[in-house]
């Protein structure tokens, strides 16, 4: 019978003792992330977090700066292709147009 009366009073005590244990852990977990984090909860340091959230923005913004400028240095490269062929096949013009006007070519060569 008394076996009954303690076996409530030992789960009790187990259990109090688990949840100090639970507090004890998470106290040194947070003194363990103090150590290598400033801010551990958003309630401790607001304007820290508000801080952290602006730059953690402003490298969102760069990262997306980088990938537009990659993308543009891609278009140019395939405008610059397009110009050169545009410039090689107007210099071509221009000295066949020099050459026919100045009589190398016959009647039938301009055909």
């Amino acid at each position: 019978m008394i076996n009954r009366v303690s076996h409530p009073l030992t789960y009790e005590n187990f259990k109090t003792s688990t949840a100090e244990q639970e507090s004890k852990i998470t106290k040194i977990l947070e003194n363990l992330y103090k150590g290598s984090k400033r801010i551990v909860k958003l309630r401790n340091d607001p304007t820290g977090v508000t801080h952290a959230i602006r730059l953690d923005n402003d490298i969102f913004k760069l990262n997306v700066y980088i990938k537009n400028i990659s993308t543009s240095k891609g278009k140019l490269r395939y405008t610059e292709g397009y110009l050169q062929s545009l410039t090689n096949i107007l210099t071509r013009a221009k000295e066949i147009a020099i050459q026919g006007a100045s009589g190398t070519y016959e009647s039938d060569d301009k055909k």
